[in-house]
């Protein structure tokens, strides 16, 4: 009979511990699964997307100058030619006949728009105008500038100038910046900046403040 108790009581000791171990494993693992964290997975990088650059084609639309217009002059014949520039320069009409072929070219040139660098009737400086004139009416060349003209020439006083001379000027400058072409009477052609081709006069205060000195072309 006691051998029978202490059995039972042996197997109910063993039945316990059994319960008890079983229960520390479902412990242990409930708590490992509540330590456990999972990881999540790191969203994938989004590729940068290049934005393409559209570059703006600009037309740049270019209109051409319009030309300047060529002065055109009805020629006159010789009896109004020597009224007009006779009665211009206060001389006699005989005076402009003996040199028809110079004022007869100062007609035709007469209005023509001053171009710097220009050559013709479609635009001329002052050099350019006398380069013109000498070489058509008087057949002699010179240089383009109005300086080269100087040196091309023997210089002379105001008071002997003579129809055909060069007359320079220093218009606020200490070189020589302008040049016309001596008529009579203390007239002069040339190419001005504000109107072109005209006839003035050595006696006006501008360019009596600005008159360097006269010039007789060397032969």
């Amino acid at each position: 009979m006691k051998k029978i108790i202490t059995l039972l009581f042996t197997v109910l000791f063993l039945c316990g511990m059994f319960s008890s171990c079983g229960g520390s494993v479902k412990s242990q693992t409930k708590t490992k699964k509540q330590v456990t964290v999972k990881k999540k997975k790191p969203a994938p990088k989004k590729k940068a997307v290049k934005k393409k650059v559209v570059k703006k084609k600009t037309t740049v639309t270019t209109t051409n100058p319009k030309p300047i217009a060529t002065v055109k002059h009805e020629k006159l014949d010789d009896s109004d030619l020597c009224k007009k520039y006779a009665q211009q320069l206060n001389v006699t009409e005989s005076h402009i006949k003996r040199n028809r072929e110079l004022y007869q070219f100062i007609d035709e040139w007469i209005g023509t728009p001053y171009k710097y660098a220009g050559n013709d009737q479609n635009g001329v400086d002052c050099s350019g105008f006398v380069k013109q004139l000498c070489l058509q009416v008087f057949s002699k060349e010179t240089g383009r500038d109005a300086t080269s003209q100087y040196n091309q020439c023997d210089p002379i006083s105001k008071d002997d100038l003579i129809e055909g001379d060069l007359v320079f000027f220093k218009i606020g400058s200490k070189s020589i910046t302008h040049v016309g072409i001596y008529l009579a009477n203390g007239k002069f052609v040339h190419s001005s900046t504000s109107k072109g081709v005209m006839i003035s006069d050595l006696n006006e205060a501008y360019y009596k403040k600005w008159f360097f000195k006269g010039g007789r072309l060397k032969n």
